[in-house]
């Protein structure tokens, strides 16, 4: 996962910067970092970025053309109902 990657997830999600670091449990600042390319970031860190964005309905994947892609699967709601967005 990049960090554009990163930055395309979460705002599907509508999440800030501070909502997803807490959720992986990293320090905002290293979040920060990440997506903005400006330190190389431990992969243990970036793994459990993307499985929080994975888990909340974001794929992450390469595309067929070999680039990159981020589609939201679903959305999940506290009501126990989901919306989908379809990259389509």
């Amino acid at each position: 996962m990049t960090g554009a990657q990163c930055i395309a997830a979460r705002l599907l999600l509508g999440w800030g910067q501070r909502t997803l670091a807490e959720k992986a449990e990293v320090a905002p600042t290293t979040l920060m970092y990440f997506e903005k390319g400006m330190r190389e970031t431990h992969p243990r860190t970036v793994a459990a970025i993307q499985a929080v964005l994975e888990s909340a309905g974001v794929c992450i994947s390469e595309g067929a053309t070999g680039g990159s892609e981020v589609e939201m699967k679903e959305i999940r709601l506290s009501d126990g109902s989901s919306v989908w967005l379809s990259g389509s």
